[in-house]
């Protein structure tokens, strides 16, 4: 089975998001005491846009200029800039299972190897 169009669309898509949410998390550790939360959760976000590449440059997919997707992931910081740490944390629970549920999907678009 080969890669699909809506698989390599949504893996780089997936990719550039990464980008912008560890620029994202950086961007919120000016507005809350919890830095080193957040330092670990940006460095989430480059980990997993890390261990896409590979299939990035297997596809000969090329993704937007990083400094733009920093620029768009520091665009969001404000979104969530005024909340305090519990408002912010129950955001994060009620959404960030969403993103585990899409990478699912994406691991059930792959080719199979």
């Amino acid at each position: 089975m080969r890669a699909t169009d809506k698989y390599l669309k949504t893996l780089l898509s997936y990719y550039e998001e990464e980008i912008e949410g560890e620029a994202y998390f950086y961007g919120l550790v000016d507005h809350f005491e919890q830095q080193e939360k957040l330092t670990v959760l940006a460095r989430v976000e480059r980990r997993a846009a890390e261990s896409v590449v590979p299939l990035l440059e297997k596809y000969e997919l090329v993704p937007r200029d990083e400094s733009e997707l920093k620029t768009r992931g520091e665009g969001y910081v404000g979104r969530h800039a005024s909340l305090d740490w519990f408002e912010f944390m129950t955001y994060i629970v009620n959404r960030y299972p969403g993103y585990l549920e899409d990478f699912t999907t994406l691991e059930r678009m792959a080719p199979e190897e």
